[in-house]
């Protein structure tokens, strides 16, 4: 790690346990948040004493293990000062949460030249809103998800991460659901939109689910 931070490297925040961030049964809001924050900050000072202290200051980043969040963790990363990171893929832009940034894989099966130049030239879909903010599956499963655009798109396809497409529900020009044919399974699913750009480029929007057991 320090010969790939002086050539240039950057290393970011991934919590010292790698343990997921969602809270136990067994403990209050309070031990919840004091055991978070004391996982997050101990990375980040190891970082900066074996790294040099303009480690993952500019800005600060932090990636959630296993990508799962909900909104009260995302909220404690926040106050916390750092930049959320998830594994949900999809494009970023200026209207991007800070809390739940999305980020393309571009590792192992997802590491082609070809995948990188696509993931580059792609774009936020145009949301205006979607319906369920909260990843986390309670009674519905599968779960429905509805989703409003800023303005209307042509051949736009959803799918899970296995690639088997989910039914389109148009509600008007702007507005559709998307649920998928069957339950999903533990622990994590996603729902992926796309739509092909005028230009030859491609939205790009996924909604993560925590399913648990």
């Amino acid at each position: 790690m320090r010969i790939l931070k002086e050539n240039g490297a950057e290393f970011a925040n991934h919590s010292s346990s790698h343990n997921s961030l969602l809270p136990l049964n067994s403990e209050t809001n309070k031990q919840w948040e004091k055991r978070i924050s004391l996982d997050i900050q101990t990375t980040q000072l190891k970082l900066q004493k074996e790294l040099g202290t303009t480690t993952n200051i500019n800005p600060p980043l932090f990636s959630y293990p296993y990508g799962e969040y909900n909104t009260k963790i995302a909220k404690l990363i926040k106050k916390l000062g750092y930049i959320g990171v998830t594994q949900t893929s999809g494009a970023i832009d200026i209207n991007s949460d800070l809390k739940i940034l999305n980020r393309f894989p571009m590792a192992e099966a997802f590491a082609s030249s070809d995948s990188f130049i696509t993931k580059l030239n792609t774009l936020p879909l145009p949301i205006e809103s979607v319906s369920l903010k909260e990843p986390i599956l309670k009674d519905e499963n599968p779960p429905s998800l509805s989703i409003k655009l800023k303005q209307p798109l042509k051949n736009i396809a959803c799918y899970l991460s296995s690639g088997e497409s989910i039914k389109i529900k148009w509600i008007s020009k702007i507005e559709f659901e998307v649920k998928a044919n069957k339950p999903l399974k533990s622990p994590r699913e996603k729902y992926t939109c796309t739509a092909p750009t005028k230009d030859g480029k491609w939205y790009w929007y996924s909604h993560l689910w925590i399913i648990k057991k």
